[in-house]
């Protein structure tokens, strides 16, 4: 008779993992080719479509150092416009996933987003000061970069402030640090 009071608990996950185990090669392998899939839909829809063997042709023949394909407008149009910008779209994709993930991270939170800090509220507004102010925003610190400068510098200037009057630039409201220990840390700073 077996004893069923003896038997092993199930194994628990070690975290939120989509796939474990060998399935995760399968998962970044489909995933690859998903995206592989997509940038060449995305070279080949445009203001004029092309078939995807044209694409793949013009791309096998310069990534094969053949040069150019037969048609040399047709290799322009797919190796020295769209392709960049194919390629552009992925990788801000991968960095802006990757910014996203550590935000999480950082803040231990699944569903954070830059919201969570005030950084997005902050960097639009220093990117409308720069236009609305006559590209002076700021007292002109950010005439060399502009609005990229002007959104960076407010968002350091949130950062700052959450960091002064509310703790860890990290905490949320419901982690606010109190009043006094907060202007310590600043003034300490």
């Amino acid at each position: 008779m077996p004893d069923t009071l003896t038997r092993e608990a199930p194994a628990r996950a070690r975290g939120p993992h989509l796939v474990s185990g060998a399935g995760t090669g399968v998962l970044l392998a489909a995933l690859g080719a998903a995206l592989v899939a997509s940038m060449v839909l995305g070279i080949s829809v445009g203001s004029v479509n092309l078939p995807f063997g044209t694409v793949w042709s013009v791309l096998w023949a310069h990534l094969s150092g053949r040069g150019d394909s037969a048609d040399p407008l047709l290799g322009q149009v797919v190796w020295d416009i769209r392709t960049p910008r194919v390629l552009l779209a992925a990788l801000s994709g991968a960095g802006l996933s990757v910014a996203g993930a550590a935000l999480q991270a950082l803040v231990r939170n699944p569903l954070a987003d830059p919201y969570v800090l005030g950084v997005s509220s902050a960097a639009s507004l220093g990117a409308v000061l720069v236009p609305a102010l006559g590209g002076t925003a700021l007292g002109g610190a950010t005439g060399a970069l502009g609005v990229t400068g002007a959104a960076f510098a407010a968002a350091l200037l949130v950062n700052t402030a959450a960091r002064c009057f509310g703790g860890s630039p990290w905490s949320t409201p419901s982690s606010a640090v109190p009043a006094s220990r907060s202007a310590a840390w600043c003034s300490a700073r």
